[in-house]
């Protein structure tokens, strides 16, 4: 994938720079409105017996510390010590929002445990083009996108929406088009994978990596995949991921 989310000359097809400038101001007030989503709290246990406290917000840092290099008088401070450090903080942010040129730098502001549920929300104020950029992007860049907050089923609808130009950089696209009529794919299984889910690869070492990730009783499974009906190929950070949908896999098995 591109090292960078979206293309800042993409506008709108009907819209030119006056529907870009009106969707980066959508996104905007849709990230506005998340800084102000209530913060859970959870504990995390360390290796010395004691617990440490982070939180979880779609914006906020997760440690709960803001760092204001700016701020002579106080460069750090705790989220949770006060609400006036909290309203400090949303403040803050709130003022990145506003200064982002575009929405890659908007995004950038996301925790990425949230970055596909803000697309969800943002949608209506994307174009095809970016919405299917922006889809690739984060499905590589998220931890485990096959268990997303946002259902499968509409991440596979967006996929099927999307151009395969605006899925693929050069480099991926040349590989899928490429690619056989039918070939073998693979999927590494492990407990923390969705066995229903849409990433495969057809590097079988790549699937046993995974199957094996997080601890050693994983399985792969495997099938023939045919090439229409291949989503899209993502190489980003390596993955060799081909996406497809399990029902489309013959002779989809444990190995």
């Amino acid at each position: 994938m591109n090292n960078y989310i979206i293309k800042t000359n993409t506008t709108n097809e009907k819209g030119g720079i006056n529907a870009m400038t009106e969707n980066l101001r959508i996104v905007k007030n849709v990230a506005i409105v998340l800084l102000e989503v209530p913060v859970k709290v959870r504990k995390l246990s360390l290796s010395n017996g004691k617990t440490a406290k982070l939180i979880n917000h779609p914006i906020l840092p997760d440690c709960g510390i803001i760092n204001a290099p700016e701020d002579k008088e106080q460069p750090f401070y705790s989220i949770m010590s006060s609400d006036a450090n909290m309203q400090k903080a949303i403040q803050r942010y709130k003022g990145f929002i506003e200064e982002a040129e575009n929405i890659d730098a908007i995004f950038l502001l996301i925790n990425r445990p949230y970055r596909l549920q803000f697309l969800e929300l943002i949608q209506r104020g994307l174009s095809p083009d970016e919405m299917g950029e922006l889809l690739a992007y984060l499905w590589v860049d998220s931890e485990n996108p096959n268990n997303s907050a946002v259902s499968l089923p509409t991440l596979i609808k967006w996929f099927k929406k999307a151009s395969k130009q605006s899925l693929m950089d050069a480099e991926e696209l040349a590989y899928y088009n490429s690619l056989p009529d039918e070939f073998t794919v693979y999927r590494g299984i492990g407990s923390k994978t969705n066995k229903k889910g849409i990433s495969y690869t057809w590097s079988l070492e790549k699937a046993e990596w995974f199957a094996n990730r997080f601890q050693q009783d994983g399985y792969v499974l495997t099938g023939t995949a045919k090439k229409k009906d291949v989503l899209a190929y993502l190489n980003g950070r390596e993955k060799q991921t081909i996406l497809i949908e399990p029902k489309n896999i013959a002779s989809l098995h444990k190995m």
